[in-house]
């Protein structure tokens, strides 16, 4: 550990905007974006994947609560293809949501219950 240092927090506690929200996921996109799959709370319900970048810039934000193709309740986990599309899990639905590297809901697989 005597080569490791720090070097810079990503983020912020935040319900919206660059920061998370209890985040459960992230991964990283070939040209450096940041993707976060944040659960939030039940409460609030704002659940979403922020797209940032390593200096923290808020790019956009996507996957946002609801029960509609390209929005999400109970995300699980999240990964980024060598399409550069995002590919979302969630739990208990048995549902995979495909969207592109910008956000753009793309479609929906599987079925609930499945």
């Amino acid at each position: 550990m005597s080569n490791c240092s720090y070097s810079h927090t990503l983020g912020i506690a935040s319900f919206e905007g660059r920061g998370f929200m209890n985040p459960v996921d992230v991964r990283f996109s070939k040209d450096g974006k940041m993707y976060v799959l944040s659960r939030s709370n039940a409460v609030n319900r704002n659940v979403r994947v922020s797209a940032v970048t390593l200096e923290s810039e808020f790019t956009f934000e996507f996957a946002n609560w609801g029960t509609e193709p390209g929005q999400s309740t109970q995300p699980t986990a999240i990964a980024v293809g060598l399409d550069e599309r995002v590919y979302l899990t969630y739990e208990c639905t048995q549902l995979l949501s495909v969207c592109e590297k910008d956000g753009t809901f793309s479609h929906r697989s599987g079925e609930a219950g499945s």
